[in-house]
């Protein structure tokens, strides 16, 4: 299924029928029906990555791959592809990318330049949120290459080149990648690809400290994403719109967008997002103690991703650091950070929860 104005139709259908899903599912996994249970792993993926149920999902793709079948190349290279996006919005991003280049070797040898094109633009996509930008670059690109010779639209490619740029601190450049991709998107009348472009435009401009312009795309991107119920969109523009809202001298209103994305069900596009909130949550809230030890928390966590962050969030963790230790004194900042910093990614997730809640009321 192609990412156009359909996908809420299907995701409609997914919900009506997803009992029905899952007793085939079960039915053809438990009797060794291997080719169509890979044929329904292959067709159902991208439902799940976008409806939410990539837990499940991914439980399903795994059941298929424990038990090794001999599958044609077309339909393992499609099951290939749910596996890897319900890894990759699971957080498994390192597996994600091993599965997905498995993927793109096997498309290489079937003669299908349009599913390559899918398979390349998830790859690099996955490069580009955890940020191997050099790797993701030429695979964006070639992708991009093969739908332009197809006659199809690159708007998705587009927009994960341009989330690439927009992790260096480049905004100019991803603002660019933003337009040109929103623009494409519209005049292929692809929904999801609209909401996608919307969302990241509205990101760069929320970094770039053009509010106005910021709330209106995000704004209209949640609209969009709420239409198709593609939940990990929902955080991610939340998120930005906790940058909005912060960035206007609005805190309560930052706490309740950071509130939302916090508590989002489908879990995220980005493996540190979650540390994101956390970072944030802490220059927001007017209990300075629980701030140090939330920013303890995320820097802990990113230590424990061992990748770079965004330039827009190294940089704003480096403001609140030195808001904190203005305020509270390096030695008492440096007791917070280590509490921090022994706190678990589910802990951390506790106390921002009960901290933006507090803030939000008091």
């Amino acid at each position: 299924m192609q990412r156009r104005g359909e996908l809420a139709d299907a995701l409609v259908l997914l919900d009506q029928d997803e009992d029905d899903f899952r007793s085939s599912l079960r039915y053809s996994m438990s009797t060794g029906k291997w080719i169509l249970a890979g044929r329904l792993v292959s067709g159902l993926g991208y439902l799940w990555y976008a409806g939410g149920l990539h837990r499940e999902g991914l439980q399903w793709c795994r059941e298929l791959f424990v038990a090794e079948p001999e599958l044609p190349d077309d339909v393992r290279a499609g099951a290939l592809h749910s596996f890897g996006s319900c890894l990759s919005v699971s957080g498994f991003f390192d597996e994600s990318i091993e599965v997905l280049e498995e993927q793109v070797a096997l498309r290489r040898t079937l003669d299908d330049p349009i599913r390559l094109m899918a398979a390349l633009n998830n790859l690099g996509s996955v490069m580009s949120d955890v940020g191997d930008h050099v790797s993701s670059e030429p695979v964006l690109r070639e992708a991009i290459e093969l739908a332009q010779d197809a006659g199809l639209s690159s708007a998705l490619m587009l927009g994960s080149l341009a989330v690439s740029h927009l992790h260096h601190g480049q905004l100019a450049e991803a603002e660019s990648l933003y337009r040109e991709a929103l623009q494409e998107a519209k005049a292929y009348d692809e929904v999801y690809a609209i909401a996608v472009a919307m969302g990241g435009l509205g990101q760069v401009l929320a970094w770039s400290g053009h509010t106005e312009s910021a709330r209106v795309h995000l704004v209209e991107a949640r609209e969009r994403y709420e239409e198709l119920k593609v939940m990990p969109g929902l955080a991610e523009v939340d998120f930005a719109a906790a940058i909005v809202e912060r960035t206007d001298g609005r805190p309560k209103e930052a706490a309740s967008c950071l509130l939302a994305s916090l508590s989002a069900p489908g879990g995220y596009w980005y493996d540190a997002q979650e540390l994101w909130i956390f970072q944030v949550t802490a220059s927001v809230i007017d209990d300075l103690p629980t701030a140090a030890v939330l920013v303890g928390a995320s820097i802990a966590g990113y230590e424990r991703i061992s990748r770079s962050q965004p330039e827009s969030i190294r940089e704003d963790l480096q403001n609140t650091h030195v808001r904190l230790d203005t305020v509270l004194g390096t030695e008492e900042l440096a007791r917070h950070l280590r509490t921090g910093g022994r706190r678990t990614r589910s802990e951390g997730r506790d106390l921002a929860l009960d901290a933006l809640t507090t803030f939000i009321n008091h």
